[in-house]
């Protein structure tokens, strides 16, 4: 019984490894073998330098002991990692996994501003993207105004890698439907937030001569499932909280935000501590709960709760138009997996 199949929604996760040792090795690979096993299609490491081993390292590891789903890096950011070594990255990955890889290009959170650097603006995302492509096309390419020269290209599996990109915003909605492969939606799962992000991404891609059917459109969640629905909260609520402040970081225009909740975001965002990013017990969870965000966020950006709530909460979302989920699961366990496969798949 696999995802994507009669009716069931498309899964992908992205998650950190939080070292390289034997123990961890064998929990990536118990967990890639039963991502595979349930028909999970997209499995990709998030690229920070400040939270966790490199990426390219796990990348390789992933698209080394799987078969069938696509592997890559998401997100990544074109901050901490010049286009032409991403692009090489991406054409060594696709050629180990014949074919199956792809990349999540987003503006940059905590790998940019736990280095002292800001995030990438919208036309630095796109002329990033546009050199990666033109690298592993032709082998030449510029980028803000520099060639840019590999010699890999003529080996590469494919002239084309899929590239994605995560949008929260309305403007990066739009260039993610004229530039993007695909897109990963990061802008909520509540019925106006959906409404509104997918009329963004449709405009975009009219700009590019496309529609939405020439777009791989995923959804992307926080998710947190455990053997009770108070726990699941709980250890949810780092993840939470960094969802908030992510989509909400550079204000509030165009997505939907209720007014009642405009104040209380603004001071969470201003005094959000990326240096705590995603800590189940920190300073920024403190702030969300004191701002009264916390139903809301959950709400917004969450699939949480025990195997029944969980299936409940796809079901839920399905009924919405959505039928591919992309998790970031951040430090996820092999129970986690475990539970999916064994009771939420089978209610699905």
């Amino acid at each position: 019984m696999t995802f994507g199949s009669g009716g069931r929604p498309h899964l992908g996760i992205s998650f950190r490894t939080d070292d390289l040792g034997d123990a961890e090795r064998a929990r990536l690979s118990a967990m890639l073998g039963i991502a595979e096993e349930v028909g999970i299609s997209r499995i990709a490491i998030g690229d920070s330098q400040w939270s966790h081993f490199d990426a390219v390292i796990v990348a390789t590891l992933m698209a080394e002991q799987t078969e069938r789903a696509m592997v890559g890096i998401s997100p990544t950011n074109p901050v901490t990692r010049e286009p032409s070594v991403m692009a090489s990255v991406l054409a060594g990955l696709d050629s180990l996994s014949k074919g199956r890889a792809c990349l999540v290009m987003a503006s940059g959170d905590t790998a940019a501003y736990n280095a002292g650097l800001k995030p990438g603006r919208r036309a630095v995302i796109e002329d990033y993207v546009r050199c990666m492509r033109d690298l592993i096309r032709t082998g030449h390419a510029s980028y803000q105004g520099r060639e840019q020269v590999v010699r890999w290209s003529q080996w590469s599996y494919r002239p084309e890698a899929m590239i994605y990109i995560l949008a929260e915003g309305p403007r990066m909605l739009r260039l993610a439907g004229r530039i993007g492969d695909g897109v990963v939606i990061g802008a909520g799962l509540l019925p106006e937030t959906i409404e509104d992000a997918l009329e963004r991404v449709e405009a975009g891609a009219k700009e590019s001569g496309r529609t939405l059917d020439d777009l791989d459109i995923w959804w992307t969640a926080r998710p947190s499932l455990e053997r009770t629905v108070d726990e699941a909260i709980e250890v949810a609520k780092g993840s939470i909280s960094s969802a908030g402040n992510h989509s909400m970081r550079f204000g509030f225009e165009g997505k939907n935000v209720p007014p009642e909740l405009a104040p209380q975001l603004e001071r969470f965002v201003a005094s959000y501590d990326t240096t705590q990013h995603q800590f189940a017990h920190g300073d920024n969870v403190r702030r969300m709960e004191e701002s009264g965000l916390t139903e809301y966020f959950y709400e917004r950006y969450g699939v949480v709760g025990d195997p029944p709530a969980f299936a409940a909460r796809l079901r839920e979302l399905q009924s919405r138009g959505i039928d591919k989920v992309w998790f970031a699961w951040g430090a996820g366990k092999l129970h986690h997996l475990e539970l999916l496969r064994d009771e939420v798949l089978p209610a699905l």
